[in-house]
């Protein structure tokens, strides 16, 4: 029986038009599915979004997959087989839709492109188990106004597509790295190899995937005796070890506030830390930058329970199954993705990128709402919705 592979083929007029080609190959043929059109000269020179706060909206998290080959005790239920995409509870925020395709990606990202994103961050789930991620990734950077192009993965997968990817035009990568110690990393992995995990930095960094950052949800009681020890990885390696307050969303909110290690206290534990001046720290993000004296690499601090960075949030996220999130805590996505399948025109999905744009709340606490957590105690968080099922 023959092997049925779908291809999506691009082809740039000089013009700025781009024709995406949706096909299928089989016993050596190529079956034209369908072609969408869109100008890659319209992100150009075009006006910044704003949300009705003024803020600039210029990033765009894109979760490819709700499937993971890891069940990390934050993110997934240990009852949750990981599968994704329409197969974990409530994945499709209702909807009942499929995941998308590479052509509805490109449709939706091309139409933020022309209003004003210009940052795309591919996440899951594990992007690294998403097919044809590499020819995504070409589509992206083929359109005009997108500037950078980056990826958060477990680490896993990354040895063996590193190479691809950078040549496909990925900038660099975020990798989720929560202990440095083999037994620890698989028991918060619940199966993960930390030895693959550091060859997928190996040969991220001779592919010339940087600056790279690595990732470290600290969770009290559990890993936050290895601060130091990540710390000194900067000594010695040109990378960037950011430190993630554990997030009140899905598992992570039932934990409750009592497992978060706030980036005072860990700041407190590294006495010698130098501030980094934000326009000096390349990529920073809303992280707080700081530098051991001597130190190749940098340490950040992602806070978003203890100080909270909303008034200068500037991202939305698409899900993998088309819906766009305002907020990480909100409660609904508005859906694109049955939009973008049915070949609407750019000027439509540029509205309903729009009024995304328009719902995103001042405060993540403002949409978030209260739960008791293990010990009893309320606090504001998300449960009913996995980490996944966003990207984070």
């Amino acid at each position: 029986m023959s092997t049925l592979k779908q291809l999506i083929l691009l082809r740039i007029s000089s013009g700025g038009n781009i024709s995406i080609l949706c096909c299928y190959q089989c016993a050596g043929l190529l079956i034209k599915t369908s072609t969408q059109s869109i100008n890659l000269e319209s992100g150009k020179g075009g006006k910044n979004m704003e949300d009705r706060l003024g803020r600039k909206i210029t990033y765009l998290r894109v979760s490819v997959t709700e499937r993971c080959n890891l069940r990390c005790l934050y993110c997934r239920p240990e009852s949750d087989s990981g599968a994704g995409d329409g197969d974990c509870g409530n994945s499709n925020g209702g909807l009942g839709a499929a995941a998308l395709d590479n052509e509805s990606f490109l449709r939706i990202i091309a139409a933020a492109a022309a209003l004003g994103i210009k940052k795309i961050r591919l996440t899951g789930g594990e992007p690294l188990v998403y097919p044809d991620l590499a020819a995504l990734v070409a589509g992206i950077r083929a359109i005009a106004g997108i500037e950078e192009i980056t990826l958060t993965t477990n680490g896993l997968l990354l040895a063996e597509q590193a190479g691809q990817l950078k040549a496909a035009g990925l900038d660099r990568v975020n990798i989720s790295m929560d202990s440095l110690e083999v037994t620890r990393f698989a028991e918060l992995t619940r199966g993960g190899d930390l030895k693959k995990v550091l060859q997928g930095m190996a040969a991220a960094m001779a592919a010339g995937l940087s600056l790279i950052k690595l990732n470290v949800v600290l969770v009290k009681g559990v890993n936050d005796c290895e601060i130091s020890d990540f710390a000194t990885l900067t000594m010695g390696l040109p990378i960037q070890v950011r430190f993630l307050e554990l997030m009140p969303f899905g598992i992570g909110a039932e934990m409750g506030r009592s497992a978060v290690v706030s980036a005072d206290e860990v700041i407190a534990r590294l006495p010698d830390l130098i501030p980094v001046e934000i326009n000096k720290a390349q990529n920073a993000g809303p992280a707080r930058v700081f530098r051991l004296p001597g130190a190749r690499g940098t340490i950040g601090f992602i806070s978003p329970v203890s100080s909270c960075f909303c008034p200068s949030c500037n991202r939305l996220r698409l899900t993998s199954n088309g819906l766009l999130q305002p907020c990480l805590f909100s409660a609904e996505g508005i859906d694109i993705g049955t939009a973008a399948r049915s070949g609407v025109s750019s000027e439509e999905l540029s509205a309903i990128i729009r009024r995304a744009v328009l719902a995103k709340p001042e405060d993540w606490r403002k949409v978030a709402r209260e739960i008791p957590d293990r010990c009893g105690r309320c606090a504001l968080g998300r449960p009913e919705r996995q980490m996944s099922q966003v990207g984070g």
